[in-house]
């Protein structure tokens, strides 16, 4: 089994990238334009993640993490407001921006778990 990119890199250019990884310019890891492929070894495919601002630090919970699309108010706005017969979860998850799973989640304690408290009782 072989990664598209992979693929791609080889139809376009007719050699197999061996050990090095097939990298994107455009970041887009679905992409296969040939245009946008280049070749790295796994140090700058790693530099290229930090450059672009993919990498993420093990354990960096809440805010610091730079996937993360709440701040700390707003988990403890939304655990505070996930009540029954008041706010649903759909409701909460399209006005922050996130899934009805994820705002479950959160008020279950299973997510953002370093901010303590008790799960919500709708929960």
């Amino acid at each position: 089994m072989y990664l598209a990119s992979r693929v791609a890199w080889v139809l376009a250019f007719g050699s197999d990238p061996g050990p090095d990884c097939v990298l994107h310019r455009c970041d887009n890891s679905s992409c296969n334009n040939p245009a946008h492929l280049f070749l790295g070894d796994i140090v700058a495919n790693k530099r290229d993640m930090w450059g672009k601002g993919r990498g993420r630090i093990p354990h960096q919970r809440g805010e610091r993490n730079n996937k993360a699309k709440l701040t700390s108010e707003a988990v403890v706005e939304i655990r505070r407001r996930y009540v029954p017969g008041t706010h649903t979860s759909e409701d909460l998850a399209v006005e922050f921006g996130v899934t009805r799973t994820h705002i479950q989640r959160i008020a279950k304690g299973k997510f953002w778990r370093h901010l303590g408290g008790e799960p919500c009782a709708a929960s």
